[in-house]
């Protein structure tokens, strides 16, 4: 109840508690839910970044997918999973 700013001397209803609780979880998943979306716009842009640095290296270098994947340091099927991310 203290991390609620309520004494033990205040008069409380049930219902009063249990809205605190209430306000004090959403608070929290909010802040949870942020952090979540902050890392899955990240791995978004990762991705993103990867399939276009594969398919401008296809085309300006005139090679196949795999040699792509070889010269970026990645395998086909790391780009066919971040490709995934962009559609």
């Amino acid at each position: 109840m203290e991390e609620q700013g309520i004494r033990v001397e205040d008069e409380l209803t049930v219902c009063e508690l249990f809205d605190q609780y209430v306000r004090q979880g959403r608070k929290e998943g909010m802040k949870e839910g942020r952090k979540e979306g902050i890392a899955e716009g990240e791995k978004t842009g990762d991705a993103k970044r990867l399939v276009k640095d594969v398919e401008n290296a296809m085309r300006f270098f005139k090679v196949t997918l795999e040699k792509a994947c070889e010269g970026l340091g990645t395998t086909v099927s790391g780009y066919e999973e971040a490709k995934k991310y962009c559609s």
